[in-house]
Protein backbone atom coordinates (compact mmCIF):
# COMPACT_ATOMS: atom_id res chain seq x y z
CA UNK A 1 0.00 0.00 0.00
CA UNK A 2 1.26 3.51 -0.63
CA UNK A 3 -0.23 7.39 -0.32
CA UNK A 4 -2.55 8.93 1.87
CA UNK A 5 -4.71 7.56 2.00
CA UNK A 6 -3.00 4.29 1.46
CA UNK A 7 -3.94 2.73 -1.48
CA UNK A 8 -3.20 -1.02 -2.68
CA UNK A 9 -0.42 -0.58 -5.55
CA UNK A 10 0.55 -3.70 -6.30
CA UNK A 11 1.12 -7.38 -4.36
CA UNK A 12 4.08 -8.24 -2.54
CA UNK A 13 6.91 -10.08 -4.78
CA UNK A 14 9.10 -12.59 -3.44
CA UNK A 15 12.01 -10.15 -4.11
CA UNK A 16 10.44 -7.55 -1.30
CA UNK A 17 10.50 -9.62 1.38
CA UNK A 18 14.29 -10.88 0.44
CA UNK A 19 14.94 -7.16 0.56
CA UNK A 20 13.34 -6.92 3.94
CA UNK A 21 14.95 -10.23 5.12
CA UNK A 22 18.27 -8.07 4.18
CA UNK A 23 17.27 -5.35 5.64
CA UNK A 24 16.34 -6.79 9.04
CA UNK A 25 19.69 -8.95 9.36
CA UNK A 26 21.76 -5.81 8.56
CA UNK A 27 20.33 -3.90 11.09
CA UNK A 28 20.58 -7.36 13.51
CA UNK A 29 24.30 -7.42 12.60
CA UNK A 30 25.23 -3.74 12.79
CA UNK A 31 23.46 -3.72 16.28
CA UNK A 32 25.63 -6.70 17.41
CA UNK A 33 28.83 -5.06 15.62
CA UNK A 34 28.33 -1.74 17.67
CA UNK A 35 27.55 -3.36 20.75
CA UNK A 36 30.42 -5.76 20.24
CA UNK A 37 32.86 -3.07 20.16
CA UNK A 38 31.85 -1.36 23.13
CA UNK A 39 28.92 0.85 22.41
CA UNK A 40 26.85 1.09 25.42
CA UNK A 41 22.83 -0.07 25.50
CA UNK A 42 20.45 2.44 25.20
CA UNK A 43 18.46 1.86 28.64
Amino acid sequence: AAGNPAQIVREVSAKDEEFWKWGKQLYVDLAKKYLDEGMEPVQ
